[in-house]
């Protein structure tokens, strides 16, 4: 198993950065991943993206299938793998977006690889104190430990089985904390 920079492995962007806030517009022609879409459970929340409009496409900042986001600020840095087609979406400058560039390499390996090791890889790289923020010529200098693409797979497999699974478990808490609710506001209401 040898190592490789990740800058030799994929490109790596900066997402889009508006000038101000974003005036969100429900029948807008873009998508917009926020930091709230995303969470520790490492599973993006497609159904909750706001929509703003933009007179002319941000091409440079649309996302696709097979991109990877990493949040870029702040003390709790993760990847966030996007494996399913987007339209005209697109992640703001709170994230680097990175598209794989090598064959050999898989993003599911990548992203599982960065949230599995990454929080100690990327303690070394961030910066600053209030606000902290990971470099990007530091990012693109991290080295990458790969395994045969056979075994990259297989691991892959395992992140998205772990990622389901605590889809799976969020969503059972959500539905036992509704029902206490219901329960309480019944009995006490």
């Amino acid at each position: 198993m040898g190592t490789e920079k990740l800058g030799n492995l994929a490109e790596i962007k900066t997402g889009y950065q508006a000038r101000g806030a974003l005036k969100e517009d429900d029948n807008g022609n873009i998508a917009v991943i926020q930091l709230k879409n995303t969470g520790r459970d490492r599973i993006l929340n497609k159904d909750e993206f706001s929509r703003i409009s933009l007179e002319k496409e941000p091409t440079q900042f649309l996302v696709t299938r097979g991109d990877i986001l990493i949040t870029a600020r702040g003390s709790d840095n993760y990847a966030v793998w996007i494996d399913e087609d987007l339209r005209n979406t697109i992640a703001i400058s709170h994230f680097f977006i990175i598209r794989i560039k090598s064959p050999e390499i898989t993003p599911g390996y990548l992203t599982a690889y960065l949230n599995l090791i990454g929080p100690s890889l990327f303690e070394r790289i961030r910066e600053g104190t209030t606000v902290p923020k990971i470099n990007r010529s530091r990012l693109l200098d991290m080295n990458i430990k790969m395994p045969d693409l056979k075994k990259q797979m297989s691991l892959e497999k395992i992140y998205r089985e772990m990622l389901r699974q605590d889809e799976i478990l969020r969503l059972l808490r959500h539905k036992k904390k509704s029902m206490m609710q219901a329960v309480l506001m019944e009995n006490f209401y």
